[in-house]
């Protein structure tokens, strides 16, 4: 019991925690408890800069059952002996709940089916990741996908024969992750990382009717969205007394490229590098848009971490101080027999905003094997500052006296804050269960049910 109480204590004294390493839309219950302060082996083994903190002689397991409608499973083994490879392997998803059901008909040799309004709501999720550890650094590779697709040829939904119907919706986003496992300066910190993602996303719909010559564009708002993120690692600015003070500074780097379909005056299909929707008739409001479109995003975060450990009671803090610039540039536009002219007000639109963050957390240890975890945090929208340049144009010619240059203020966007509670169990020395528990909406603490209240729970084995 002692081996696998000082591995947890390992977890918990770590200087700075770097969410962006972990793999999206998981987070175990302990760190979900901790506003991910305090993170636990269900994290760390799928992590390029901690998987060496899951100290294991042969392999580590985890399943997770915080959603009733997705699965999560981790594993984890060393390839050699000592400090030698080790192997990562991670999925969370629906398998396939949501995915698009299709049915066709046959009847006298003719296929009928029905084309489908894919549901932004209902979208299948799935997400698989590889880490390897060699050495000083780790390597992950990652995938996650909410794509639902139809393609169909050959049918008639019972008035029109179609040659083809073909839909997208959701996004596919493959991922590569590297970092360093230790400090490259000893006593002072650098632990660098970087992620790189390529997020495809999926939104349009087209067809084509048994004797027509081009097919129609019924949707096309597609984009491919790289986003890049590099941080420092963490540089230890004060250690005294059992706290210790540290900083670190990340930065993000993201931007959306549309390039989608569209039919001209004449009917054939012609590509833009922007944004294309079609009227609907359906609806009283005006949807069309016809437009090239670009924008670009920076994320700024210098972060402030502060930890205490005790002897029963580990305390932890973190200050990010978010600042983001954003740019998106709009050029509308109109089908002036098969040319594309300008037409409406062109838009150039930056906005800096501040976003400050603060998380707490507090674990102690009520015994030697079960563990209180605490959270809380407070997320405010401080200040934003929006600068919209804009002119008009007409049939591809800009109006004269039409430039504007508008600025906007906002204080206070908003704010919000969050109370989290969750416990930690080493029920032998090779098997700890997570919990979440104890709040409800309005972050209202349950007195007497607060520890016997479950929303999420986590077992892990470790052999």
């Amino acid at each position: 019991m002692k081996k696998i109480i000082v591995l947890v204590t390992m977890i918990t004294v770590m200087a700075v925690s770097v969410f962006a390493q972990g793999v999206t839309g998981f987070a175990s219950p302990q760190n979900s408890a901790t506003q991910g302060r305090i993170r636990s082996f269900a994290d760390d083994f799928i992590r390029p800069d901690a998987y060496q903190n899951v100290k294991v002689d042969d392999w580590f397991g985890f399943t997770s059952f915080a959603s009733t409608t997705r699965a999560a499973v981790g594993w984890g083994t060393k390839l050699g002996e000592g400090s030698g490879p080790f192997l990562g392997l991670f999925y969370n998803g629906s398998v396939w709940y949501n995915v698009v059901n299709s049915t066709t008909t046959e009847r006298d040799s003719v296929t009928y089916y029905t084309p489908q309004t894919l549901d932004g709501t209902q979208l299948p999720y799935n997400q698989i990741a590889v880490l390897l550890g060699l050495g000083d650094m780790g390597f992950r590779l990652s995938l996650r996908s909410t794509n639902n697709s139809i393609n169909q040829s050959d049918f008639t939904d019972g008035a029109t024969k179609y040659k083809s119907y073909e839909a997208g919706l959701g996004n596919i986003t493959p991922q590569i992750a590297w970092s360093l496992t230790n400090n490259i300066i000893d006593g002072v910190g650098v632990r660098p990382w970087v992620t790189l993602d390529f997020g495809f996303n999926n939104d349009f719909s087209k067809s084509q009717r048994d004797g027509d010559n081009d097919v129609t564009i019924n949707r096309s708002y597609n984009n491919i969205r790289p986003e890049l993120q590099i941080g420092l690692g963490g540089i230890i600015l004060a250690e005294k007394n059992k706290w210790r003070t540290s900083f670190d500074l990340e930065y993000l780097l993201g931007m959306d490229l549309y390039n989608n379909e569209y039919n001209d005056v004449n009917g054939k299909v012609v590509k833009i590098s922007g944004r294309y929707v079609p009227d609907d008739p359906s609806t009283v409001v005006n949807e069309r848009v016809l437009d090239e479109y670009f924008s670009m995003n920076h994320r700024i975060k210098p972060v402030i971490s502060a930890q205490w450990n005790g002897d029963n009671l580990r305390l932890r803090a973190k200050f990010d101080l978010n600042v983001t610039l954003a740019s998106t540039d709009t050029t509308p536009k109109f089908d002036d027999n098969g040319t594309l002219k300008t037409q409406g007000n062109v838009t150039n639109v930056f906005a800096i905003g501040f976003n400050p963050d603060l998380a707490l957390a507090a674990q102690w240890q009520v015994t030697e094997k079960f563990f209180i975890n605490m959270g809380g945090r407070l997320n405010l929208s401080a200040m934003t500052i929006t600068t919209t340049n804009s002119e008009a144009f007409v049939g591809g010619t800009a109006t004269a006296n039409t430039k504007s240059t508008a600025t906007a203020f906002t204080f206070g966007g908003g704010l919000s804050n969050a109370l989290s509670l969750g416990v930690t169990l080493n029920a032998t020395d090779n098997m700890f269960l997570e919990a979440a528990c104890g709040i409800t909406t309005g972050n209202v603490l349950t007195t007497f049910g607060a520890l016997t209240t479950f929303s999420n729970l986590l077992v892990g084995l470790k052999f």
